[in-house]
């Protein structure tokens, strides 16, 4: 199904900045609202994050115990 995404301004005046035209899958939105869900939830469990993405370590409440290595190197993390 073809859809259309509308981007709108941050000032909350409704100004449209941008339109996208897009096909829509249902089926993955659902299992990407569902994972996403999980996580705000508290649902979802800990996994790894990309080393480009490293950062987010900072805040994560599993740092502890982290297999990555976040929790011994606080400045890198390797993975195998």
């Amino acid at each position: 199904m073809q859809s259309a995404i509308e981007m709108c301004g941050s000032q909350g005046d409704g100004e449209i900045l941008a339109t996208v035209q897009c096909q829509w899958d249902d089926a993955w939105m659902q299992h990407r609202l569902a994972a996403h869900l999980a996580f705000w939830k508290g649902d979802a469990a800990p996994a790894l994050v990309q080393p480009t993405e490293a950062i987010k370590c900072r805040s994560c409440l599993f740092q502890a115990q982290c297999p990555g290595g976040a929790a011994s190197s606080r400045t890198r993390i390797t993975y195998e």
